[in-house]
């Protein structure tokens, strides 16, 4: 009896360097100064951020780099604050944060400007791949129905996140608080309809300056503390509120590490109109 040859098995080629999956991101806190992530990195998910880009004036800018350090050399002993402001202009030009390709400067619209300071209008969102645009959309949406306005900001405030992490000494806006709330309440519907949480019932709008986390909070003497915010009331309460005039021209949407912007557009709202929708 005869027999076929016994077929020899073919050795497959190696996958291609790119068919390996991306290394996932760590979240040890002894990377992120003490920081964690409320939500564990997941495929699939896209942290996003809706938020103003608001440029200081060079005095209001020292006034804030003044608070930082203040609030720096008053911190309990073994508690480290974290700047949020961007490095002064020496220090950002000597480590080449400035340089550009072609020496233009950018338009607002293209880039933020290494000093801008920013002011939420929504929670940390998580969005599944397919809500981006949808987010995108209704963020359009919302700047096509306000126009620009002006805003001060009128006094310090000590806020936690919603985890209750992490603590952030901030400045607070007074003059231009129904404008903002406005155009929140208009991001909200939207957000809703995305079925995303909305902002907070009674918004605090605020930049934060500066973080800390909270492993101190028990304590008696806990980080940006009354006794910091009212001897900086004292000390730069009133400077405050005449350098920290912003305006606002434009809402910014991050998702992932990606930032689109839309230009507030819309009719100027009348004094004391209300929303009707």
């Amino acid at each position: 009896m005869s027999s076929e040859p016994v077929k020899k098995k073919r050795k497959l080629p190696a996958l291609d360097a790119s068919f390996d999956e991306a290394p996932r991101s760590t979240d040890s806190p002894d990377l992120h100064q003490g920081r964690k992530r409320a939500v564990p990195h997941q495929r699939g998910l896209w942290a996003a951020h809706v938020f103003l880009e608001l440029e200081p004036s060079p005095g209001l800018n020292k006034v804030l780099r003044k608070t930082i350090a203040e609030a720096t050399a008053a911190a309990p002993r073994g508690t480290s604050v974290h700047s949020l402001l961007s490095p002064p202009p020496s220090e950002a030009t000597a480590s080449g944060q400035h340089a550009s390709k072609d020496g233009a400067e950018p338009s607002l619209s293209e880039a933020s400007t290494d000093t801008a300071l920013h002011l939420s209008l929504s929670r940390p969102l998580m969005l599944q791949t397919n809500q981006r645009e949808d987010l995108r959309a209704a963020v359009a949406k919302v700047a096509t129905a306000a126009s620009g306005f002006s805003a001060r900001y009128a006094s310090f405030g000590v806020l936690e996140n919603d985890e209750k992490s992490r603590r952030f000494l901030g400045v607070e806006i007074g003059h231009g608080y129904d404008s903002l709330l406005v155009l929140v309440r208009r991001l909200d519907t939207e957000l809703a309809r995305l079925r995303l949480p909305t902002y907070y019932p009674e918004p605090r709008f605020h930049t934060s300056l500066a973080w800390s986390t909270s492993t101190s909070l028990s304590s008696s003497d806990p980080p940006f503390c009354d006794a910091l915010l009212a001897d900086l009331e004292t000390r730069l309460g009133k400077k405050l509120r005449v350098e920290g005039e912003v305006f606002a021209a434009e809402v910014c949407v991050k998702i992932g590490k990606d930032t689109a912007r839309y230009r507030l557009t819309g009719a100027a709202e009348k004094p004391g109109a209300e929303e009707t929708s």
